[in-house]
């Protein structure tokens, strides 16, 4: 059984592409766990909608505490052996789940799974046609991380052995990409299985050098914090 988890806010524009997309290589015993954190659009009408149809959907109502906590309450929520993050308005490959859940049962040791993508905008014009440059190392992924929550998917019990998500963290999916790079258990796909979409909603702020040492530093407290937990 595996569960995709995506939190929606606002997605009314993208949702039902990525619904059907996701929905359409789902088995009848997986869920799509959905945490909404207060949606003022047609976002749950329209979720609301699909539920009628596919009983796989679970929807929550989110913590209202930004995205990052909104996926980590999400990620509670979620009861399959593999976990699959999304977001609300990229689209998958129809191979996707297929493909990554082969790539994790390659070899027990593989807890994590990344897979590459292609961006693309409004327009359906690729901007780029592979995005992600993927590299291990843990001091290298605190500085430049190459782990993309809508490119990863993990095996629940990545979650046990004192996994826990740090107080103040601002990115959910590079702290699993550490952990996983902590513990040399993460598979790099290189294919493409997944459109991430860019548009004017989603585009990355550039923060302040302040604030890019501050949550680099708050990492490395996190890896300090890991590592007195395990040793």
């Amino acid at each position: 059984m595996i569960s995709v988890v995506m939190c929606s806010y606002n997605g009314e524009k993208y949702i039902s592409k990525q619904l059907e997309s996701i929905l359409s290589q789902m088995s009848g015993e997986d869920e799509l766990v959905i945490s909404d954190d207060g949606s003022e659009d047609q976002t749950i009408s329209i979720i609301h909608s699909f539920m009628q149809k596919y009983h796989q959907i679970k929807l929550f109502q989110g913590p209202k505490q930004g995205f990052v906590r909104n996926f980590i309450f999400a990620i509670g929520q979620a009861t399959g052996d593999i976990i699959f993050l999304s977001d609300q308005d990229d689209i998958w490959m129809d191979r996707k789940i297929e493909t990554v859940k082969n790539g994790l049962e390659q070899n027990n040791k593989y807890k994590v799974a990344l897979h590459n993508m292609y961006l693309f905008n409004d327009n359906d014009d690729i901007i780029k046609e592979k995005f992600i440059n993927f590299h291990h190392g843990v001091m290298r992924n605190v500085m430049f991380s190459c782990y993309w929550g809508c490119c990863m998917a993990f095996k629940k019990e990545f979650l046990n052995n004192n996994f826990f998500f740090p107080n103040g963290i601002i990115s959910h999916d590079q702290w699993i990409g550490i952990i996983s790079e902590i513990n040399k258990s993460s598979i790099f796909i290189d294919d493409i299985l997944i459109g991430h979409r860019i548009h004017g909603d989603n585009m990355s702020k550039e923060g302040s050098f302040i604030s890019k040492v501050e949550f680099r530093l708050n990492i490395v407290k996190g890896v300090l914090e890991y590592l007195w937990k395990t040793k």
